[in-house]
């Protein structure tokens, strides 16, 4: 069985889409216990793996299991080599197990994202495409899928052409496939693209903002709502940015979204880098971030009322090298989330989930060198913990 940690990337991207599941049972005064296998256990796992040649799934499930255990215990470089070496020795099976080589495709591109390894992030998300591609077929829902993933790979590196261009493909294709649900997902994903870049280019993009918001908005496809509802929400949180009056409350109500079971995030107010502090070398026209990426993550506990709302924000752990600069902005944001109203009592505390943040920077080269340095613009890339099971995406 896959795990579950690196692979939720349809679901993060958007947890409207998380389907429905027994809520877990709350104790009566619960506590946080952390369980699972030992570093020591999973690195045998694969080693045992090796040495009885077993199937390529059993190792890629081998590799994932122990790359997330280093990536949960803080030791980032130390997963990526994992996944470095599994790849390395997967990818030749790509064509007859590509669900399981794309698995550990997706994971290497999470870990070298958290490491600021931009070209290790952006070719792995390549190679995941292109391994579902080879062995399921352009056609195939999670080959269109893993494509959006690859549109926002384009947007997180300013490629705006080019992510744009891919979420339009992807929807034009679910659309021919009879797929509404990822031509949905693709139609939100280039509409979210759009929203946030009017936010620092307004005169270009609010206007092609608001029209593919109300694409969605307006669509009477079954399978686009929940991407519709989505939307209404991102229309309104553009609104309270331009700093206009938005009871997000009341629009909230005015969903009238059915009780769940799973998270079903609504709204959040997005959170704002703290400034980085800079040192001009060379000629002066090349800035270098000076603060320290090193060993800076965090894990961050809340619950999830049973109103939606968020309550006992906190740090749960960090790194031992945490400085504690850069994480108020987080919790902050946390402490705006809207979820959807949970089946649950409201006698009860809610859900628990735990995320981790790390704060770091893309590692680049300064001009006419091959030294690698930190860029100036600092990034925050979060992965959930929680112990739940994700959903998987539904691909009809």
């Amino acid at each position: 069985m896959r795990n579950a940690l690196f692979l939720a990337a349809f679901v993060l991207a958007l947890p409207a889409l998380a389907q429905e599941t027994a809520p877990p049972q709350q104790a009566e005064n619960p506590t946080i216990v952390v369980t699972g296998k030992s570093l020591a256990d999973t690195e045998r796992g694969i080693r045992d793996c090796i040495a009885r040649n077993c199937p390529p799934d059993q190792e890629a499930d081998a590799v994932l299991a122990h790359a997330e255990n280093q990536f949960v215990s803080g030791k980032y470089k130390d997963a990526l080599a994992t996944l470095n070496r599994g790849t390395g020795r997967l990818k030749r099976f790509g064509k007859q197990y590509p669900v399981a080589v794309s698995d550990v495709f997706r994971a290497r591109s999470r870990v070298a994202a958290h490491l600021g390894e931009g070209d290790a992030y952006r070719n792995s998300t390549m190679d995941m495409v292109s391994t579902l591609r080879s062995g399921l077929g352009p056609d195939d829902a999670r080959t269109l899928a893993a494509r959006v993933e690859l549109g926002d790979s384009f947007a997180a590196f300013g490629r705006t052409a080019l992510a744009l261009s891919t979420y339009s493909d992807v929807a034009r294709d679910a659309r021919r496939l009879g797929l509404p649900r990822i031509e949905g997902y693709a139609m939100f994903r280039r509409a979210a693209f759009f929203a946030t870049l009017s936010l620092n280019q307004p005169g270009e993009y609010r206007d092609p903002a608001g029209k593919a918001l109300d694409a969605l908005i307006g669509s009477n496809v079954p399978e686009h709502q929940p991407f519709a509802r989505a939307a209404k929400v991102l229309r309104a949180r553009l609104a309270v940015r331009r700093g206009e009056k938005v009871d997000v409350d009341a629009l909230i109500a005015s969903l009238r979204l059915p009780q769940v079971t799973r998270p079903t995030l609504l709204y959040y107010e997005p959170f704002k880098m703290v400034d980085v502090p800079t040192s001009q070398i060379g000629s002066g026209t090349r800035m270098m971030a000076m603060n320290n990426y090193e060993d800076q993550w965090i894990d961050v506990s809340f619950w999830i009322a049973p109103n939606g709302s968020t309550t006992e924000v906190d740090i749960l752990r960090s790194s031992e090298g945490y400085d504690g600069s850069w994480s108020k902005p987080i919790l902050d944001s946390i402490r705006t989330r809207r979820y959807a109203p949970l089946k649950l009592d409201p006698s009860e505390p809610g859900l628990l989930r735990v995320e981790r943040y790390t704060y770091t920077g893309r590692w680049t080269r300064t001009t006419g060198t091959r030294i690698r340095v930190r860029d100036v613009n600092a990034r925050i890339e979060m992965i959930d913990l929680s112990a739940d099971e994700p959903a998987k995406a539904a691909a009809q």
